[in-house]
């Protein structure tokens, strides 16, 4: 609680020394555009690479499209081949190992040289995994705890996604099917007030081998600080895993919209809204399946380190207010922006099946 009253103090005193300080900034003291560039290589999966055009904040007339006029993508001192698909991203399959260094240089006419390198981080491995109901206080969760085969060291960087789907079968032969990524939570009553920190709750959204700030597929970062020894625990029906899940939906139409003029006045589905309480019709469940898949990665320091810093980059509004020090984006690609960062993952899958619906589980997560 002392904790908590330290960070409104120094709130309160960030608050007052706005009005009897300021700090200095010329606009006109703007850095050069710049290559952004984001690449993850993917321990057995597809590397992704993204290559942007960064302009300073103030330059009016940055190019419609950009070209970068050479990429090259190597491991361990050799060429890698690559495709570029229809919206600009390159992909590419290299074979990599724990320990393999890849380095990426992209020139654009007119620009200075981007670079970056990292090396693939050793795959985790999960020795055991498995799910419980616990009551805590009067709140019941289902609680995961997973064992890595060795406890954590310093330094070492995880990324957790959970894929939950949970397909319902009705009397009148209608099925249900939810497919989503849910954010592995943690219970508050469970958590020692005094050790609480933005640690815990580190969020990036991790989709199709690219990171940015969106809802879709979040990724939950750790580290060896989260591990109790060699194990993880997490809930699946926890207030912040679950309870945002419909305003998260909502989030996610309103990014598939291309005709937004409205958006303020749309209002996302929260139970109690007006109309919220007609009546509906009544279907009767005979059976569910629920299969979970827990997919954790390594991740290597820099991607930790970006990944880290785009989460924080969200809470740019109370940097603004002085509530919070300012956040300054993480790269480690010289010339340029961006990240270059590998990460190695591995998965497991929990499953929770009425008999009338056994012979349907191995459809839900096809390996």
């Amino acid at each position: 609680m002392k904790q908590v009253f330290s960070y409104l103090s120094a709130a309160l005193l960030l608050l007052a020394g706005l009005h009897s300080c300021e700090i200095p900034f010329d606009l006109e003291k703007t850095s050069e555009p710049k290559i952004y560039v984001q690449c993850i290589p993917a321990k057995d999966g597809e590397t992704v690479l993204q290559v942007l055009y960064a302009s300073p904040v103030t330059e009016a007339d940055a190019p419609v499209s950009f070209h970068p006029s050479s990429i090259d993508i190597q491991v361990n001192g050799s060429r890698v081949g690559y495709e570029t698909d229809d919206e600009g991203i390159i992909r590419c399959t290299p074979t990599l190992e724990a320990g393999d260094k890849v380095s990426v240089t992209v020139q654009a006419e007119g620009m200075e040289t981007a670079s970056g390198s990292t090396t693939v981080p050793e795959t985790p491995v999960i020795e055991e995994i498995g799910w419980e109901k616990v009551q805590v206080d009067t709140t019941e969760g289902t609680k995961v705890t997973f064992r890595l085969d060795k406890e954590p060291s310093e330094g070492d960087c995880f990324g957790l996604q959970i894929r939950r789907r949970t397909v319902v079968l009705y009397m009148d032969g209608s099925v249900d099917d939810q497919d989503v990524y849910i954010t592995p939570g943690q219970l508050m009553s469970t958590l020692d007030a005094g050790s609480v920190s933005m640690e815990n709750f580190l969020q990036v959204n991790y989709k199709d081998g690219l990171m940015d700030a969106g809802f879709r597929q979040p990724m939950t970062l750790l580290t060896a600080k989260q591990f109790q020894g060699r194990e993880y625990s997490f809930y699946l029906d926890s207030f912040d895993a679950d309870a945002l899940r419909e305003w998260m939906e909502w989030m996610e139409e309103m990014e598939d919209r291309e005709n937004a003029e409205d958006w303020q006045d749309q209002r996302p589905p929260f139970p109690g809204r007006d109309g919220e309480d007609e009546e509906k019709e009544v279907k009767v469940p005979v059976a569910t399946a629920t299969a979970c898949m827990v997919y954790l990665y390594r991740l290597s320091p820099e991607l930790y380190l970006y990944a880290k810093a785009l989460y924080q980059s969200q809470l740019d509004f109370l940097a603004n207010m002085g509530l919070i020090p300012a956040n300054f984006t993480y790269t480690n690609v010289e010339g340029g922006a961006g990240v270059v960062g590998a990460l190695a993952g591995t998965s497991e899958m929990l499953t929770d099946v009425d008999d009338i619906l056994k012979g349907f589980i191995s459809e839900l997560f096809p390996r």
